[in-house]
């Protein structure tokens, strides 16, 4: 049994650490996209985790991550693999999921290129960059239920890391919801300030489409983006 903090000789940045705490511990994990292979060293050495596959779709990041996992003697815990999303994944190797640092629209991608895989695994943990709401709406149309939120900054800028699970079940989300998230409402009495230049941030994206949609006649666009810029408001006022 490992006893140092891994933090200490594997730092990870904010975005990064959010996606590692929330793996389960003893668990057994595939990082996709995994580039240095960072955060599953983290967890071989802080979470006690049983296996993990670290995962890229090129052979350059994955010798990174092999020299890597050298360095930490973890290579008993974890195995490299090339692997276009899950699609080199069997379903019986790997109980959680980590996708993070991909835009929203891939991440989809991945996901429902491996639906019969997805039955399988026991949660996701995805950190899109960009294209937030383009996910949540392919998630709750496809049958992952989202069971959780937060937010995090990282190097000054301000990510989504979104906890979810496989059931199958579709469901409808708002339009607030799509946009901030579901839970945005108990992230704002954990994380106020954080909250704050997270509403800001999407305010500017909301405004950046409503000039657009002005400008394109979209009367649709733009009702719906002054409708968001409402309410994102009086959360502000909180």
């Amino acid at each position: 049994m490992r006893t140092f903090d891994s933090r200490a000789v594997m730092p990870l940045n904010s975005r990064l650490l959010s996606c590692a705490e929330k793996i389960t511990k003893n668990s057994r994990i595939a990082d996709i996209g995994t580039d240095h292979a960072y955060v599953p060293i983290y967890l071989g050495l802080n979470k006690g985790i049983t296996h993990a596959i670290a995962s890229d779709i090129n052979p350059g990041p994955l010798e990174n991550a092999r020299q890597n996992i050298r360095k930490y003697n973890l290579e008993n815990i974890i195995e490299t693999r090339i692997s276009n999303g899950l699609e080199n994944i069997e379903s019986s190797e790997v109980d959680e999921v980590i996708i993070a640092g991909m835009g929203g629209n891939l991440i989809s991608e991945i996901l429902q290129k491996s639906l019969d895989q997805n039955k399988t695994f026991k949660k996701y943990i995805l950190q899109p960059v960009q294209y937030d709401v383009k996910l949540r709406e392919y998630l709750c149309r496809s049958g992952f239920d989202i069971l959780h939120e937060n937010i995090v900054e990282s190097d000054k800028k301000i990510y989504i890391i979104i906890e979810v699970v496989y059931t199958g079940e579709k469901y409808n989300l708002t339009d607030f919801e799509k946009f901030l998230g579901k839970n945005i409402e108990n992230n704002i009495k954990k994380q106020k300030d954080l909250c704050y230049k997270y509403l800001n941030k999407k305010l500017k994206e909301l405004n950046n489409q409503k000039n657009g949609a002005e400008i394109c006649r979209n009367f649709e666009k733009y009702k719906y983006c002054e409708k968001l810029i409402k309410e994102i408001e009086i959360l502000k006022k909180l």
